[in-house]
């Protein structure tokens, strides 16, 4: 779970906010104003670090900066790109707009491009999809349209990419394991 909401708050736009301490599983043992004691609630405990956690952040870190399109400075609202495709699209598994009035909803992948608002100039192959699984199962995700040329690829996983890695057609279903989240990127179908 960790995993997963630090990988949210990653890849999401905006400026990631993280309290010192969130990178090595640090606890204030539910106390959310621990700013104002001297004692080890707000201290930060380097013996129990989670040196694992810490390395993921590092991971989530560089994958954002490789990625632009996870760090823009304008809003994303859906809009066509010169390319046709939406800048921003929330769907289903099964590559279906998603309901959102269904109260149920559990799952669903989010592909986000270069905003609609900046010029062409803006690299078509930049794109990253985002596959949330909060099921306890395992699923597979039927895939969206990789730019042309391109498959997809596992880039970041908060489970481990192992037994999803490899290039994947558009179209293919993908596996993702349970309670994750994944983001693919595209690479280039002859390297695959």
């Amino acid at each position: 779970r960790q995993r997963n909401m630090l990988a949210t708050l990653f890849l999401s736009q905006g400026t990631p906010m993280l309290l010192a301490g969130d990178e090595i599983a640090n606890s204030q043992q539910g106390n959310n104003n621990a700013y104002c004691q001297d004692s080890p609630i707000g201290w930060l405990d380097w013996e129990s670090m989670d040196v694992d956690l810490s390395a993921f952040v590092g991971e989530l870190s560089r994958f954002r900066k490789a990625h632009p399109c996870l760090s823009q400075p304008r809003f994303l609202h859906g809009k066509l790109r010169e390319s046709g495709d939406p800048d921003v699209k929330w769907t289903d598994f099964e590559q279906n707009e998603v309901n959102w009035d269904d109260p149920d909803v559990s799952r669903f992948c989010l592909t986000v491009r270069g905003s609609a608002e900046v010029s062409a100039s803006a690299d078509d192959a930049e794109v990253v999809v985002l596959i949330f699984n909060r099921d306890e199962e395992g699923v597979g995700v039927v895939l969206p349209v990789a730019p042309e040329g391109f498959g997809w690829v596992c880039g970041l996983s908060t489970a481990s990419c192992d037994s999803e890695a490899g290039v994947s057609a558009s179209g293919d279903v993908f596996w993702v394991g349970g309670a994750s989240v994944v983001a693919l990127v595209p690479v280039c179908a002859q390297d695959g």
